[in-house]
């Protein structure tokens, strides 16, 4: 998925506005990640879901 057009500077803003719908209208909860390629947003998502101090960047 693209995100030309998302000013940069607000991604995770707009991340967090993903998951709290996504949560709200689904109940399911999910993780946004935001990296300059496919590979990179799994391997972050994964580490954040494995390593507790990852926590706080969710």
């Amino acid at each position: 998925m693209g995100f030309q057009g998302f000013d940069p500077d607000n991604l995770v803003e707009c991340g967090q506005r993903m998951r709290t719908t996504v949560r709200q209208w689904t109940g399911i909860p999910v993780s946004i990640g935001f990296a300059p390629t496919r590979v990179l947003v799994k391997m972050f998502n994964h580490a954040a879901k494995k390593v507790p101090a990852t926590k706080a960047l969710l």
